[in-house]
This record gives C-alpha cells, structure tokens and sequence, in this order.
C-alpha cells in the first residue's frame, strides 16, 4: 500500500536533486564505474543469454582478421565469447572511460587493446572503414542529448567498413521498467511540466545504492521508431530494429520487453 507521507518526502528529494541536475553525464558515470569496477567485473564475468544474439551475427562472418570495436561495455564478457565461439580470426579493441575497469580487463587479456578514452573523442579521430563490427550494449542511452546521439552515430558509420554493421541495445520503457522505476518516472514528467518542456520526461536519473553510498546515472528512454530515425539521418540502413524480452528473445511488444535492438548496416547505397 502507497505511503502518501512517505512518497512525497522522496519526491521532494528527487525533483531537487532531478531540478538541479547536470546533464553533462561523462564524468559522472566515469566516476560511478570506477568506484564500482570489482563488483562489474565479477558479474559480467557469466555469460547472459543475449550471448546468443552476438553469436548469431558472428557465426555468418566468414572474413579473416575481423575487426571489431566494443564502446563503453562496462565489462568484456563479449571478447570472452567471441574467442570461446567463432573461429574467424579476430582483432579487439575496447573504448572505456573507467580506468579501474581497464586495468581489470587488461590483467585477463593482455593481448587486447583497451582505450581509455571518452567514444566521442576517440571516434572522431578515427580513420575511415577502420572496423568491420561495432557493438555498443547499454550505451547510447546515457548519451544525453540528440546533437551528441547523431554526431556519434555519423562517426560510427565513418569508422565502419562497407556492408558491415553496427549492433546495439538500450532499455526499454517496457511495464517492468514502469513498475520498478514508477517514483523516478513521476519526478521526471513534473520536471518535463516545470521546465515546460525542455527536457524530456524519458530523460531519468536512476538511483543505485551501494556500499559506495547513493548514485544516480542518467537514461534516455528510446521509441523504436526515434532509434530508427536517428540511425537512417546517419545513413545507415537499418537491417533490425525491435524489443527483447528478458530472456533477449525477439519481441513486437514494449509492454513486455526489457530492452531495444538494433543492427544498422552501412550500404554503398542507402
């Protein structure tokens, strides 16, 4: 049952802290995946089932000396399972802007090249077709403004090789989101009316407690037909685009789902 006293001192506090906000989240989550390196890197250490849909991609590439570029992951399970499934010889490279998680992967892999960087400033500089795969799951949702999410994709599809593709994921506003994450929600829409406006509701700040005391990190939550869009002004064509269930098999319905999926491939022809 709703505690009404309850739920508006916690509002009070939210719409504080979500009114005076930074929207400027680089530091930020560089901070936040610093202090919380060991705990990532012993939970990415397992296998989860959207493993499945990595392999599904990979299984039909057929091309020696792959390429492949992971941005912001947070952890490397994917370089662990690339090299356990597929056979195709491959090179890695990993983008992150925490340098405890580096150090961590850079101690199982010491043959991979691990980037400390900020993706934005690394992509920028990076040659034209320098990588045959991009995968970027869980990211482009705490980028936290449009000109940054086009800007990025544009140099993504510089960087990529003709007819390969780009592989992403991001949350969904699906009804377990709803459900779990309702207060946060709440806060959002009244800043959205305050600001009139100007920022979006499906821009939140989700809470996370730990030993290191309450973070809060930032998510944009994606229509499917905004990642479309978003992908196609940056020329690239959109091969799949829809929602996966919490077991990341492939779904119509937002209600049910716990995530978005794209595959954008780069054509000589759009």
């Amino acid at each position: 049952m709703l505690n009404i006293e309850n739920f508006k001192k916690k509002f009070r506090i939210h719409f504080v802290f979500y009114l005076f906000s930074s929207m400027s989240t680089t530091k930020d989550l560089a901070d936040f995946y610093d202090k919380e390196a060991l705990k990532y890197y012993l939970s990415r250490k397992k296998y989860w089932s959207d493993g499945k849909i990595i392999l599904q991609y990979f299984s039909k590439i057929h091309k020696k000396n792959l390429r492949v570029l992971e941005l912001w992951c947070w952890g490397w399970r994917w370089l662990t399972l690339l090299k356990e499934n597929i056979q195709t010889p491959f090179s890695y490279i990993w983008i992150d802007i925490s340098r405890e998680l580096l150090n961590l992967a850079k101690k199982d892999y010491p043959e991979a090249e691990f980037i400390c960087d900020d993706m934005f400033n690394y992509l920028s500089k990076s040659k034209q077709e320098s990588f045959d795969c991009v995968l970027w799951f869980a990211c482009f949702q705490h980028i936290d403004n449009e000109k940054e999410r086009f800007e990025i994709m544009k140099d993504i599809y510089k960087s990529l090789s003709y007819w390969w593709e780009l592989i992403f994921t991001n949350r969904s506003l699906s009804y377990w989101f709803l459900k779990k994450y309702w207060e946060t929600i709440i806060v959002s829409r009244a800043k959205s009316f305050f600001s009139l406006w100007k920022y979006s509701w499906r821009d939140i700040y989700i809470p996370w407690t730990s030993e290191n005391g309450k973070q809060y990190r930032y998510y944009h939550l994606f229509w499917l037909n905004e990642l479309k869009i978003l992908a196609e002004r940056s020329w690239f064509s959109v091969e799949e685009c829809c929602y996966l269930d919490k077991n990341w098999e492939k779904i119509s319905s937002r209600k049910n789902s716990h995530n978005s999926f794209l595959v954008a491939r780069k054509w000589i022809f759009k």
